[in-house]
């Protein structure tokens, strides 16, 4: 999936229903937020990371849950593959 992020855009707190997925940041600059689930009161964050043009992240459900925010003040893209 191509998906642009518009400027200053944060995503909510999601998994992947059980698949892998490879973020690749095509332009722009986003930070994902990695999380774990408190039982019965939400979240907390476990990792982050800075993620700029030619950079990659991994996630799956073991991992933990993600979130992911646009840094600029500009539009960002990034190429999304879920397996």
């Amino acid at each position: 999936y191509l998906i642009k992020w518009l400027p200053n855009t944060i995503g909510p707190i999601h998994n992947h229903g059980g698949r892998d997925c490879n973020i690749f940041v095509l332009k722009g600059k986003l930070r994902e937020n990695i999380y774990q689930k408190i039982p019965d009161n939400g979240y907390y964050m476990v990792d982050m990371k800075i993620l700029q043009s030619y950079q990659s992240s991994y996630i799956n459900d073991t991992i933990g849950k993600h979130s992911i925010h646009n840094l600029n003040n500009s539009n960002s893209w990034s190429l999304h593959y879920y397996h």
